[in-house]
């Protein structure tokens, strides 16, 4: 049971009038932030803030926001300003902001927020939502204190600390958009995508914000007890980003690998050293990786391959001659292929009974495949066969991602490039990624490498792999012999 006033107690509150009362004051806030606004009349300075610089070195808990909109309201005196106004509209906000606070220990036995036998539901959604409000008071606090930066300082320094002992890092090659990026008074639009996550657009142009995960933070990873996982802190993130991207991307053929391009980085100077990072955000990406629902990351699958395999149709012309050569090839490949020969495999069943039902032809003609079947056949081949190469690029690059056994999270985008269909896979997220030395390096080159020798060893003369077999039926393509025999070619074509 909340330890709270009775007459707050019997509230039920409107959580959509909350939230809304919140975005009206914050917005106006930080609208007098950028104009500059909203004067103190006894010493002239912005008032709002003054207030808001206040709260750079104070934790955002769950009490931070009612005491946010109690200082508005006590310091900024001008009783005919636009602030004053919306704050005497206020009906359901103060009293939801004033109860008192659930005591951190009561959170779980890990910290972690989840509703069970310590928090209701009711509570979980309370500290979730007024510290996320908190999280909100802290960017005005930023948007304050950047506007006390010299502009030296701002305009030529990669790395410098704020009047106030703000932290702030910046890629070099940010060229005249430091101010805007860095004060978020600024912003056209900040999005919430998930807890931690948002999406920020600034001069027209859309950014990732990630927030450093906290105990405060619903979207956070938990071992099989359920405890939070602190990775590295956006800082560290920050700058392994840095080291990864100054290395630029990597072209395999028409596979291109590359990662998310670090922005710019803040530490605030409180106890707990609230921390977040920008990213910029990849154009058109597709993100296949569908945690909670296995069906719709198969769809988005299907959909990424689709894109590409009709990318290469729209420029037939330019995989004309490598089409022929690997048919021709295929007619000589046709008479080895084989199956898979072990009923450890699920697709070993689908395989015998296609079989059954249409045994192959004894021989093919290179005329056989069309350039539908080709092109369809060689988009599957580079997006599966890409995930391995980014995490192989990584390695490459002296860095090992501890989360999904080293495999990176990474979002793909197509396009075409001197009349040709490209796959771009972009790594993203290193929260869980570390710098490895040379001998690290290469013990998980040569296991990665080992693991890729067995799979093609398990698949040799199959032609197609059993992840390509099941992509294509879902695109509707049913492989028969002559496509295994293509795929077999693709294989060894150079």
């Amino acid at each position: 049971m909340d330890s709270q006033p009775p007459e707050i107690a019997r509230i039920n509150f409107d959580i959509p009038r909350v939230e809304k009362e919140w975005l009206v004051l914050t917005e106006v806030c930080r609208r007098q932030l950028k104009n500059n606004t909203e004067q103190h009349p006894v010493d002239g300075n912005n008032a709002v803030a003054d207030v808001c610089i206040g709260f750079l070195s104070k934790v955002p808990n769950e009490e931070l926001p009612e005491e946010f909109y109690r200082a508005i309201n006590e310091q900024v005196l001008e009783p005919d300003s636009e602030l004053q106004k919306v704050s005497r509209f206020m009906g359901t906000l103060p009293n939801f902001l004033e109860i008192p606070p659930t005591p951190e220990e009561e959170y779980n036995y890990y910290g972690a927020l989840r509703a069970g036998s310590h928090l209701s539901n009711e509570k979980v959604d309370r500290i979730l939502r007024r510290s996320r409000y908190a999280r909100d008071v802290k960017l005005l606090a930023l948007a304050a204190e950047m506007k006390v930066v010299d502009e030296p300082t701002l305009q030529q320094e990669d790395e410098f600390i704020t009047p106030h002992g703000v932290k702030v890092k910046i890629n070099p090659a940010l060229n005249g958009q430091r101010e805007s990026i860095l004060d978020p008074s600024s912003w056209e639009l900040r999005r919430v995508i998930k807890d931690r996550v948002h999406l920020a657009v600034i001069g027209g142009k859309e950014y990732i914000l990630k927030e450093r995960k906290s105990h405060r933070h619903s979207d956070v990873a938990g071992t099989n007890n359920r405890q939070i996982r602190f990775g590295n802190t956006s800082e560290q993130e920050f700058d392994l980003a840095m080291g990864i991207t100054n290395a630029g991307t990597i072209h395999h053929g028409d596979i291109i690998i590359g990662w998310e391009r670090p922005v710019a980085f803040v530490k605030y100077p409180d106890p707990e050293e609230t921390q977040l990072v920008l990213f910029e955000k990849i154009p058109d990406a597709i993100d296949i990786a569908d945690y909670k629902s296995r069906a719709n990351s198969e769809k988005m699958l299907v959909d990424l391959t689709t894109q590409l395999a009709e990318l290469i149709i729209q420029n037939e012309h330019s995989y004309s001659q490598e089409m022929q050569q690997r048919c021709e090839q295929a007619v000589e490949q046709y008479a080895s292929i084989g199956y898979w020969d072990s009923d450890k495999y699920p697709a070993y069943f689908e395989q015998m009974e296609a079989l059954e039902q249409n045994p192959d032809p004894e021989s093919m003609r290179a005329e056989e495949i069309n350039f539908r079947e080709y092109a369809y056949i060689l988009a599957t081949r580079m997006v599966l066969s890409s995930s391995r190469q980014l995490d192989e690029e990584l390695l490459l690059r002296g860095y090992y991602n501890e989360d999904h056994e080293g495999k990176s999270e990474r979002l793909f985008s197509v396009n075409v490039t001197d009349e040709r269909a490209k796959l771009n896979v972009h790594g993203i997220d290193l929260e869980y990624a570390k710098k490895v030395d040379d001998v690290e390096r290469d013990e998980r080159l040569t296991k990665l490498r080992e693991r890729q020798a067995d799979f093609e060893k398990r698949n040799v003369h199959t032609g197609l792999y059993s992840g390509e077999v099941a992509l294509l039926r879902n695109m509707g393509i049913e492989p028969t012999k002559k496509h295994r025999a293509l795929g077999e070619a693709m294989k060894s074509f150079k």
